[in-house]
């Protein structure tokens, strides 16, 4: 008999992990590390949460642990892999999330900042015994444990329990009526519209949160600008600030409310031309109100360091 030759699957690169983070304090910025290294800085949102992607396989290790560091400066999210020193940094609280996980997800991972806990979705599994998770506070797959001398350990085994003494006999009781079949789910139902933002808006909370080249006192855009006047249509939106950066134009997700707008250009009223910035935010559920976050800068400000401002509109 010939053995018959399979043929070999084809290789799909993976993705960066998705990283969900939820019931962190609204409007800070979590820093992000791989190892010793920052990768990125993330947004809190105003109502607690923020997303990011992660390559963790640019690290070159097979699995390694998350930790939650609260410092002094800040907060931090730091992936170290195995067989990594990372010592921590003076006048800063490391916890760790849950156990160590494989690399490789193909999930996405949900932090709960708060409680330093997490769910690892799609992360590879050595074992996922539901006790075993509960125990850790750690829902989902993709926990890897491990023995000192790295073999994988077994659940323990659960002890026979006696056969029961037999029963003497007894009349049959009488049978109740099956209940009816619980109705299944309903269909799912399209994602609400936010109203569209078309029309003026009020600045009614304006605050400085990152300004390491000292560009507001020059820039001063909360105390000059009082309103904006924003346009929305087919997922398209502009926004107008009379002060600073003229037009800002880019993307508009009319069922969430989300938005992100941007482009180079000079900062009217200022000696600086060619500056970039970036308008990120959302419209809440009844289009009375946005919070957003403008960053200007990263280029075409003195020492190209970036100033960041979180604003508050409501509808005029």
């Amino acid at each position: 008999m010939f053995a018959m030759a399979t043929p070999a699957l084809a290789q799909t690169a993976p993705k960066p992990t998705q990283i969900i983070v939820n019931n962190a304090p609204a409007g800070i910025n979590i820093d992000i590390y791989l190892d010793a290294g920052k990768v990125q800085t993330a947004v809190v949102n105003q109502q607690g949460s923020t997303g990011f992607d992660l390559d963790f396989l640019s690290l070159g290790k097979p699995q390694g642990q998350i930790y939650i560091e609260t410092c002094k400066d800040g907060v931090r999210i730091r992936v170290i892999s195995d067989g990594t020193t990372v010592p921590d940094d003076e006048g800063c609280n490391r916890k760790p999330v849950g156990v160590a996980f494989t690399f490789t997800c193909t999930g996405k991972i949900t932090i709960n900042f708060k409680d330093a806990k997490g769910s690892f979705a799609g992360c590879g599994t050595v074992w996922t015994n539901k006790w075993f998770l509960t125990g850790l506070g750690i829902a989902g797959g993709g926990i890897l444990a491990t023995t000192a001398g790295g073999g994988d350990t077994p659940p323990p085994a659960v002890a026979q329990q006696p056969a029961a003494p037999p029963v003497a006999n007894t009349p049959a009781a009488p049978q109740t009526p099956a209940a009816p079949p619980a109705p299944g789910p309903s269909a799912p139902q399209p994602s609400p519209t936010v109203p569209n933002p078309d029309g003026r808006w009020t600045i009614t909370s304006c605050q400085v949160t990152d300004d390491n080249g000292n560009h507001n006192s020059t820039l001063q855009f909360c105390s000059r600008n009082q309103s904006m006047t924003i346009s929305a249509s087919n997922g398209g939106m502009s926004i107008v600030a009379a002060i600073i950066w003229g037009l800002a134009t880019g993307s508009y997700n009319t069922a969430t409310g989300e938005f992100a707008l941007g482009t180079p250009g000079p900062l009217s009223g200022t000696p600086f031309t060619n500056v970039a910035f970036r308008v990120v935010g959302t419209i809440d559920r009844n289009g009375t109100s946005i919070r957003l976050v403008v960053t200007m800068g990263g280029s075409g400000l003195p020492g190209n360091p970036p100033i960041t401002y979180v604003v508050v509109l409501t509808k005029a």
